[in-house]
C-alpha cells in the first residue's frame, strides 16, 4: 500500500473514532509551510468531499527570520492556491509581543497563532481549526513533561482534540509525513529555528530521541505514544472521580479541608488542580510543587497558615476551609459620612446603606435595625475596620475587640476588610 493511501486511512480513522468532524464543518488549517502542515492540508483537501467539509488555510508570519519567513509564507500560499482554497496570511511581531508580556518567543508565537485562529473562525464562520501535531510531537511533549514533573496528565501526550481545535495527524509519524510529501511532490520548507538546540523541544527532537532509538528502542516513538493512550484512558477515569469529589466539597469559593484530607492522594492532587485552574482560568503555571505545598497545608489544617503559589496567589486555611486568593491590590479601606434619610452608595461593597429615624417601640423586634439615640450622635459614618476597633456588646458591661469578635464568629480574614462598620462620633 502506498504511503498516501495508508496515511489517508489513518487520518480518516482518527477523525471518525474521535468524532473530530461532521458534514458541514468549515475547517481552518494552520499552515506553517513545513512538512507536517503541508501534509495535513493536502490530506484534508483530498478527504473534503468524502467528509462533506470545507477547507481554508492560515499562515502566520512571526517576523523573526526575515526573508526566510517570507519564503515560508510564499510556499504556504502556493499550496493553498494549487488546491483552490481560501488562504489567510497573518503578520505578527512575535518578539515585541514576547517582550511586552514577559514570554518566551516560542510561547508568544503560540499565543498569537491561536488568537489569530480564533479571530478568523469568529469573523468568517469556520467551525474547527486543524493543527498538524503528530506522533513525534506527542512523544516529545511526553518527555518534556516527564522531565518537568507534570504528573500523569502530562504523560498522556497531545490530545487529539481540545474544544474546536483538532489534530487529525496525531497518529501519524513524522517519517510517514515526509514520505507522503515526497510521494505527492509537496515542496515544504524547513524552519531554521527547528535545527538549533537553543530550545528544549529541539534538544529532545535532535539529540535525546535519536539516542534512545539508537541505543535502547528503535521503535521508541510508537512505544511511548501507545503507552500514552493507555495512560490517557486511565487518567480520564481518575479525573472524573476527582471532579465528583471536588464538586462535593467546593462551596463559597473554598474547599472543605476535612473532606479533602479523607481522600486518596491521587484524587487530592486532581482536586487541587481543579481548584487552581478555576481560580487561574487556565492550567498554566499549575506546577507539581505548588500542588504538593497546598496538600501539605491542608494536612496541617491550621487556621491562618498559608503558602505562596504562582502568579502572586496564596493558598490559605481558615476555619476548616481552603481558599486560594490573590493579594488585594488596594487595602486602604474606605470611610463615608452617613446622613439620616439619605441613600449612601458604597462602591467597595457594591451596595448601599440608608440610616432612618424609626420608632423603637414599633420596631424593637426587627433584627435588621440598629438603634442609636439621635440626641447623643452628631456624626454617623460607615467604614472598613481599623486596628484597635472595639465595641460594647448588648448585655455586657465591658468592651470587646472587633478582631476577637470576628475570630469567634469564624469570619475569614479577607471578608473582615469589607464588612461595613457603623460608627457614631467615631465610636
Amino acid at each position: 500500500m502506498k504511503i498516501t493511501d495508508k496515511l489517508k486511512k489513518t487520518v480518516l480513522t482518527t477523525i471518525k473514532e474521535n468524532n473530530l468532524l461532521e458534514s458541514g464543518d468549515r475547517v481552518l488549517v494552520g499552515l506553517s509551510g513545513g512538512a507536517d502542515s503541508m501534509c495535513l492540508l493536502h490530506v484534508l483537501c483530498n478527504l473534503s468531499e468524502k467528509l462533506g467539509i470545507e477547507i481554508a488555510a492560515m499562515h502566520m508570519n512571526h517576523n523573526i527570520r526575515g526573508s526566510e519567513a517570507d519564503s515560508d509564507a510564499m510556499a504556504a500560499q502556493s499550496l493553498a492556491d494549487s488546491l483552490n482554497i481560501r488562504f489567510f496570511l497573518v503578520s505578527k511581531q512575535v518578539k515585541e509581543y514576547a517582550k511586552e508580556n514577559s514570554l518566551s518567543e516560542e510561547l508568544a508565537g503560540r499565543e498569537l497563532r491561536y488568537q489569530s485562529f480564533s479571530n478568523i473562525m469568529k469573523n468568517y464562520g469556520y467551525t474547527k481549526t486543524a493543527t498538524a501535531h503528530n506522533r513525534n510531537d506527542s512523544a516529545e511533549t511526553i518527555l518534556m513533561n516527564f522531565m518537568r514533573g507534570s504528573g500523569i496528565s502530562g504523560l498522556c501526550g497531545i490530545p487529539v482534540s481540545r474544544g474546536n481545535i483538532i489534530r487529525p495527524l496525531i497518529n501519524v509519524s513524522r517519517a510517514e509525513i515526509e514520505e507522503y510529501c515526497n510521494e505527492n511532490n509537496l515542496h515544504y520548507v524547513t524552519d531554521s529555528t527547528n535545527l538549533t538546540t537553543a530550545y528544549t523541544r529541539n534538544k529532545i527532537r535532535l539529540n535525546l530521541i535519536p539516542e534512545i532509538q539508537a541505543e535502547f528502542n528503535p521503535n521508541f516513538i510508537n512505544t511511548v505514544t501507545s503507552n500514552a493512550e493507555i495512560i490517557s484512558k486511565e487518567n480520564s477515569y481518575i479525573n472524573g472521580e476527582a471532579l465528583k469529589a471536588y464538586k462535593s466539597m467546593f462551596c463559597d469559593n473554598s474547599l472543605d479541608t476535612a473532606m479533602f484530607n479523607s481522600l486518596h492522594p491521587a484524587i487530592k492532587r486532581r482536586v487541587i488542580i481543579n481548584f487552581m485552574s478555576e481560580v487561574y482560568g487556565s492550567m498554566t503555571d499549575i506546577s507539581s510543587v505548588a500542588v504538593e505545598d497546598i496538600m501539605e497545608l491542608c494536612g496541617k489544617n491550621k487556621t491562618g497558615k498559608s503558602v505562596d503559589i504562582p502568579r502572586g496567589y496564596k493558598a490559605v486555611i481558615e476555619y476548616g476551609r481552603l481558599y486560594i486568593r490573590k493579594p488585594r491590590s488596594d487595602d486602604r479601606g474606605y470611610e463615608y459620612h452617613l446622613n439620616i434619610g439619605e441613600r449612601l452608595e458604597i462602591p467597595q461593597l457594591g451596595t448601599a446603606l440608608t440610616a432612618e429615624l424609626c420608632d423603637v417601640k414599633n420596631d424593637k423586634n426587627n433584627k435588621n435595625v440598629i438603634y442609636i439615640s439621635c440626641n447623643d450622635v452628631s456624626c454617623l459614618s460607615v467604614r472598613s475596620r481599623k486596628n484597635g476597633d472595639v465595641f460594647f456588646p448588648l448585655g455586657m458591661n465591658g468592651k470587646k475587640k472587633l478582631k476577637d469578635f470576628f475570630i469567634d464568629k469564624k469570619i475569614p480574614a479577607e471578608k473582615r476588610q469589607v464588612i461595613p462598620i457603623i460608627t457614631a462620633d467615631g465610636n
